[in-house]
C-alpha cells in the first residue's frame, strides 16, 4: 500500500514539476522485543504498533506513512525538498527519544535512524537535457 503511494506521489510530482521527500527509517530496540518473543507471522509487537502511530502523529494529515516490515518504515513527502525532509526527521527522532514505548509491564526506548533521498524532476530535467548536449 504504502509502495502505491510512493508510485502515485512520485508520478504526481513528474507531472507537475514538484520535489518529492522520502524518509527511509529503521528502529533498533525493536528487533530485541522482536526476538525475545515468538510473534505470529503477520502480527506485529505492540511496540512495533505504537512506534507507528507516533510516527503518523508527527507528520502533517498530508503526509504518508507507514511501517514496510518489522522494524522499517517510509515516509511520503509530496512537495518537500532536502531540508524539509532532513527537519521532519529530526523531529520524528527527537519524539521517538522523549519517551520510551510501553508494552504491558515493559518499557523500550526506541531509536530511529533514517536516510533521506529527494525526487526533484527539474534537477533530473537538467541532467538528462546536460547528457544529450
Amino acid at each position: 500500500m504504502i509502495l502505491d503511494t510512493l508510485q502515485r506521489e512520485l508520478n504526481r510530482s513528474r507531472r507537475e514539476n514538484q520535489p518529492l521527500a522520502v524518509i527511509n527509517g529503521r528502529t533498533s530496540t525493536i528487533s530485541k522485543q522482536i526476538k525475545r518473543h515468538a510473534w505470529p507471522p503477520g502480527r506485529r509487537p505492540p511496540c512495533c504498533r505504537q512506534t507507528a502511530q507516533r510516527l503518523q502523529r508527527c507528520c502533517d494529515p498530508t503526509i504518508r506513512s507507514a511501517a514496510t516490515a518489522a522494524r522499517s518504515f517510509l515516509v511520503v513527502l509530496p512537495g518537500c525538498g532536502a531540508s524539509e525532509a532532513l527537519t521532519l526527521a529530526e523531529r520524528l527522532r527527537q519524539s521517538m527519544a522523549a519517551e520510551p514505548i510501553a508494552d504491558n509491564a515493559q518499557a523500550y526506548q526506541v531509536t530511529l535512524s533514517f536516510g533521506v533521498s529527494v525526487w526533484d524532476s527539474r534537477l533530473h530535467r537538467a541532467r538528462v537535457a546536460a547528457k544529450r548536449r
